[in-house]
């Protein structure tokens, strides 16, 4: 049994203690200049944070030889997230018919890849995006032949732009209208289609809309355009299309 006296040392020295542990704590977390419990030296200065690793160099990809000809310029961007961006490049005059749309996927502001769409004009290609998608996608359109119009879905993929083969249409007229008709994150197409009846001048005109899923944009469906101020259709028609 304890006396009075020594009962009273031994609760100083757990007193000290526990004071001494809660000052450990702060040496460890607010690196103050007390002394460390147990130890007569004083704890080692803060440590400064390292600077970390350099982010690999991105190598510019050369923009393609055709440009130095063409005489391209850029004409539309979207940014891609993650820090990509597309870019939509115009190349030569209008109504010169052997240039090609350019397209350019760049990282951090360097170009990583460049595309030649073979569809389209070289002088009036248009690009649509989703980047808030399964996959940031965009949709290329552009003119095509006397009196069509050419789609092309692209996907960002494994950081390149990959155009899926399957997903391209051609418009019997000059208008196409991108949607994501289905709410699925992907563009999709709305091309006006003629029935040819009796001639093309003076055909019936069908909206026909064309859903991406599979890596192909396949048509759904037609619902025909009584009079031109007919909006093109919000969502997947069902209808009978015509035949050409």
């Amino acid at each position: 049994m304890l006396t009075g006296g020594a009962w009273l040392k031994r609760a100083a020295v757990r007193r000290w203690v526990i004071v001494g542990a809660a000052g450990a704590v702060v040496v460890a977390a607010g690196a103050s200049v007390a002394v460390a419990l147990g130890g007569d030296r004083a704890p080692a200065p803060p440590r400064t944070p390292t600077a970390g690793a350099a982010a690999p160099a991105v190598h510019a990809a050369p923009m393609p030889a055709q440009c130095k000809t063409w005489t391209c310029t850029k004409a539309q961007s979207a940014d891609l997230g993650g820090g990509y961006t597309i870019t939509m490049w115009h190349a030569g005059r209008a109504g010169d018919f052997h240039t090609k749309p350019i397209v350019e996927l760049a990282r951090g502001g360097a170009a990583v890849q460049w595309w030649m769409w073979p569809e389209g004009y070289g002088w009036a290609g248009d690009l649509t995006c989703k980047a808030n998608a399964p996959e940031p996608n965009c949709m290329l359109t552009d003119g095509d032949g006397a009196h069509s119009a050419a789609a092309q879905l692209v996907v960002l993929r494994g950081g390149k732009l990959v155009a899926p083969k399957g997903a391209a249409v051609v418009a019997d007229l000059p208008t196409v209208v991108v949607r994501d008709l289905d709410g699925d994150g992907y563009l999709d197409v709305v091309a006006l289609d003629s029935d040819y009846t009796p001639s093309f001048a003076q055909g019936h005109l069908f909206w026909n809309t064309f859903r991406f899923a599979g890596e192909r944009l396949t048509s759904t469906g037609c619902v025909r355009r009584a009079a031109p101020s007919d909006p093109a259709p919000t969502h997947t028609a069902t209808g009978p299309c015509p035949n050409h």
